[in-house]
């Protein structure tokens, strides 16, 4: 959800997703929906800096862009459902 926030809010268009929305408000502002929340953002500088900050929150020196760091995240929730299904979970009941 995080990495498709981020694609809202770096792109700056209007989108109806799955996993996240985002609309132009008629007052210049920009509304980003991720799961139950909702960021209402002033205008596209802000858009444009929120898209940044996150950027720096989750690349920090360890990623060279947001693309990379969801790559990363999908490598490590498939690995993750490998393991636990290969240690004999059955499911529930």
């Amino acid at each position: 959800m995080i990495y498709s926030a981020y694609l809202k809010a770096s792109s700056g268009f209007e989108s109806q997703g799955v996993e996240s929305s985002s609309r132009r408000l008629p007052d210049g502002g920009y509304e980003i929906r991720a799961g139950r929340t909702s960021i209402v953002l002033a205008d596209d500088a802000e858009r444009e800096a929120l898209a940044a900050y996150m950027e720096r929150r989750y690349c920090g020196d360890r990623y060279p862009n947001m693309q990379a760091w969801e790559s990363q995240q999908h490598d490590w929730y498939v690995e993750d459902l490998h393991n636990w299904t290969s240690d004999g979970w059955s499911g529930p009941g």
